[in-house]
């Protein structure tokens, strides 16, 4: 027989039947015999692949097959056994061997020698049966053709610039709830029954999805289709996995690019007008045009925002600066009286600020205080992160929400600043509070003091069955807060065997991706 690791084929069909694709495990099984048709678990298990879609003849053979080439296996004479009541016109069988010998139940001893006729009837009939086993040996080393199984029917094809997706039924088709389905990985329909996405399970419904929504995939490899049905008592499975070709370039849909159009000014007129407030986009300073610009030049001179919204000089100082060098990067966000835009500069520090009134009233926040425009809602939510009374301005920063639901983290360390009479009537609820050491900085961050959820030797994956993938822990590093995992199947002797290519990943994505811990193994009986 061919060892595990050199048959390629035969692995891949027994975790393609250990995941319920019972149809791909009998077209993978079917290449594993022909490629060595010693191989008796290689026949064993093509005989109950085929047995699990129905096609019980085939399998009966696969078993023959498998107890020709080891007689004294009793699961091999154990499935033959449950297969043969499928069968139509079940052959003779022997409880001991699992095999149909006909000679076995022929009574040799009340043959009558005394009658020529009898003995030529006889005869004759033994040739036949000759013929007939030679035959059948033959047929013992071709591998049953694969076929649609008549428990799930689906099919699939591309018609023009769409996919379509036919219910044929099937005589399983009753315990079927629902069916989702992929093309290239995205998820099609939304399961509601007036989304032309969504497969019914009515025989003979159908669900397209348009090339259209495929365009951000790389259609020239092919179009993966794979169909997941959920049955009504949880389970679920795959029932169709294949690959159709590429479309051809004329049938994939372009998407219409809307020219934006890109503003023109006459040469030599200024963009910006005396007593405009201009900011540059890249360093976020802030500009006053101080007199009507002249000879394709400005005067400009430093800005700063006063409490009550409105701008000044920074300083006395003026700067004459060419139309051509000023206007690139630069942003009219109002007049100095007009009050301009919120938010501030991105440096650490507060951004000067003169003309402040000698008393003025309390802050309203504090440090940690989550702030909205409204009393609800996760939208538009900003943390204090603190206050400057010198300027009387917040330093505050959008936060979001983990993917466990928990107050949050930040998309980086930069903060900005903020006028207080400004921010506390823009913002003027606030929802709730954090703890300043439980924010975090960055998506990929860990919510705050949660602890690591999974220890070496579990086995998780992203859905509570496990259809799609299978991960094991391997370990942990607190340091980097990283697992290291690795794809890990059951083997076909009960034990397991991973895909031996382990990988360091974040704790937070293994995780938030991997949320179901399906069972915990002894790492050292692990085969890789």
């Amino acid at each position: 027989m061919v060892s595990e690791d050199k048959s390629g084929q035969f692995n891949r069909g027994l975790r393609a039947f250990r995941s319920g694709d019972y149809q791909t495990a009998v077209e993978l099984l079917s290449d594993a015999v022909e490629y060595e048709e010693q191989n008796d678990r290689a026949w064993n298990a093509l005989g109950t692949a085929c047995a699990k879609i129905g096609r019980y003849e085939d399998a009966d053979l696969c078993f023959e097959n498998a107890l020709t080439l080891a007689p004294d296996n009793p699961i091999y004479v154990k499935n033959r056994k449950t297969n043969v009541k499928h069968l139509k016109n079940p052959p003779l069988f022997s409880e001991k061997s699992g095999k149909t010998g006909l000679f076995d139940h022929i009574p040799f001893d009340k043959i009558p020698i005394d009658k020529p006729l009898v003995l030529i009837g006889i005869g004759a009939g033994l040739i036949i049966i000759i013929v007939l086993t030679l035959f059948g040996v033959l047929s013992l080393f071709s591998a049953p053709a694969a076929q649609q199984g008549p428990g799930i029917v689906l099919s699939v094809n591309q018609s023009g610039t769409d996919i379509i997706l036919l219910n044929e039924g099937g005589r399983e088709i009753k315990s079927v709830s629902s069916f989702s389905w992929k093309v290239n990985d995205i998820p099609i329909g939304s399961g509601k029954p007036d989304d032309p996405g969504t497969l019914s399970v009515t025989s003979g419904s159908i669900a397209v999805a348009p090339l259209s929504s495929l365009t951000s995939t790389n259609l020239s490899a092919g179009l993966r289709v794979m169909v997941i049905a959920t049955n009504k008592d949880g389970s679920s499975s795959v029932v169709l996995s294949t690959t159709l070709p590429p479309p051809a370039p004329g049938t994939i849909p372009i998407q219409p690019v809307t020219p934006v159009a890109t503003p023109t000014h006459p040469p030599n007129l200024p963009l910006f007008k005396s007593g405009e407030i201009i900011q540059d986009t890249s360093s976020h300073m802030w500009w006053l045009i101080a007199t009507t610009p002249v000879n394709d030049t400005y005067v400009v001179t430093h800005a700063a925002r006063l409490p009550n919204g409105t701008f000044t000089s920074l300083d006395s100082t003026t700067t004459n600066i060419s139309f051509i060098s000023f206007e690139p990067d630069k942003i009219s966000i109002g007049t100095r009286d007009s009050g301009g835009t919120p938010a501030g500069l991105s440096s650490v520090l507060p951004p000067p600020v003169i003309g402040i009134p000698a008393t003025h009233p309390q802050p309203a926040y504090t440090s940690g205080d989550l702030i909205n425009s409204a009393p609800t809602g996760d939208d538009g939510m900003m943390v204090i992160l603190g206050y400057d009374p010198i300027t009387d301005q917040y330093q505050a920063d959008t936060i979001s929400k983990y993917y466990t639901g928990e107050w949050g983290y930040r998309l980086n360390t930069t903060p900005k600043w903020f006028i207080r009479p400004i921010l506390e009537q823009q913002l003027s609820h606030r929802p709730g509070r954090i703890t300043m050491s439980d924010i975090g900085i960055g998506a990929d961050s860990a919510p705050p003091r949660t602890p690591v959820k999974y220890v070496p030797g579990d086995i998780i994956s992203p859905n509570p069955s496990g259809v799609e993938r299978e991960i094991v822990i391997i370990g942990y590093n607190k340091t980097d807060d990283q697992y290291q995992i690795d794809t890990i199947a059951s083997a076909y002797d009960g034990g397991w065997k991973m895909a031996g290519t382990p990988t360091w990943e974040k704790r937070v994505f293994v995780e938030r991706n991997n949320p179901y811990k399906l069972r915990k193994i002894d790492l050292s009986l692990v085969r890789s």
